[in-house]
């Protein structure tokens, strides 16, 4: 067992590789060390013992965890969905955090989890992008939480959605990482 307590994030669904990419280059910007696995290099349990040991933060697609590997480590454990079209209840049961979309709030009942939901339609998710306005070279809108606000201006050239920068700064948000230093990062790109 590892005494140090090394957060994983889970990403699942179609943008699952823009999303790592996106975390990573984040959290790495705010000084934190990062590791992406990627089972074909290693097993996973091999690689997450090591990684486990050197980084604060471990990011994978979450279609890596194929076995029940979760339990043998000393793991905060997040799962984002992003963009995906439904999930496994039985898989959820696996993390201590879930970041959805708000569409998800109705159909699936999680106990004694830490849901947050994010949205760009719903007024009643945790983390709301609003006022969304495309201009010609940028996407500008805010992002709405509990404390939370803040403005953003995606680039156009960075070829990311909304949906995903919503999706990774509440992932982000959930892990203790300050929405200031998410949006900087985002803002740069």
């Amino acid at each position: 067992m590892i005494d140090k307590k090394v957060r994983l994030i889970a990403v699942l669904g179609e943008t699952a590789e823009q999303a790592t990419m996106l975390l990573t280059k984040i959290l790495r910007s705010a000084g934190f060390i990062v590791s992406t696995l990627n089972q074909e290099e290693h097993s996973c349990k091999d690689a997450l013992m090591t990684a486990s040991k050197i980084c604060d933060f471990i990011i994978l697609n979450a279609s890596l965890l194929k076995e029940d590997i979760l339990k043998d480590f000393n793991l905060e454990t997040i799962l984002v969905l992003c963009d995906a079209e439904e999930v496994n209840a039985d898989f959820i049961e696996k993390f201590n955090n879930i970041v959805l979309p708000y569409s998800f709030s109705e159909n699936l009942s999680i106990k004694e989890k830490n849901v947050l939901f994010y949205s760009i339609n719903s007024n009643e998710a945790d983390l709301i992008a609003k006022n969304i306005n495309p201009q010609d070279d940028k996407t500008v809108f805010e992002l709405l939480g509990t404390g939370v606000i803040g403005r953003v201006k995606l680039s156009k050239s960075s070829q990311l959605s909304v949906e995903l920068v919503l999706a990774v700064s509440s992932t982000l948000v959930a892990m203790g990482v300050p929405l200031a230093v998410v949006l900087n990062v985002i803002n740069q790109l």
